[in-house]
């Protein structure tokens, strides 16, 4: 089965989301997106250089105006996916990517990145495509910006 895939700045339709939500976007966000995705950019190329594995192309969701925002299953209201400063990068079926992202958090710190729990992605794609009787699609949500604490 394959997978629609899109680009960091465009939606399922492949339309450009910078176009389409033109009143959404702001100009640093194209700033902060192209920054991101650098930098994961380095992030996988250590991830492929330690493991050998090739990701899947594109990304799972880049940027989010707020009205594509609000109709994300599980996305927060506060999420770093409106400003361009995070993105989910798809993965493996078993979530390669996320897991050694978990078991090295030293790499993601060289490049100014921070990833979701693998639990939150890997996890909830398989948990959602078990339930819909179909192939799993995980991502690995990385940021450019700390995580927000909860406490």
């Amino acid at each position: 089965m394959t997978t629609k895939q899109w680009s960091y700045w465009n939606g399922p339709a492949d339309e450009d989301r910078r176009v389409k939500y033109a009143k959404a976007f702001r100009s640093e966000y194209q700033g902060n997106g192209d920054d991101l995705q650098r930098r994961i950019a380095a992030v996988e190329t250590a991830f492929r250089a330690e493991t050998g594995i090739t990701l899947p192309e594109g990304y799972a969701s880049g940027w989010r105006p707020p009205a594509v925002n609000e109709a994300t299953a599980n996305a927060g209201k506060a999420s770093t996916h409106l400003t361009a400063n995070g993105g989910d990068k798809r993965d493996t079926p078993d979530g390669d990517f996320a897991w050694w992202c978990l078991r090295n958090p030293h790499i993601l710190a060289v490049h100014g990145l921070y990833a979701e729990h693998p639990v939150a992605t890997v996890v909830r794609a398989w948990v959602r495509a078990h339930e819909a009787g179909r192939e799993p699609t995980p991502w690995c949500h990385l940021q450019s910006v700390p995580p927000r604490s909860h406490t």
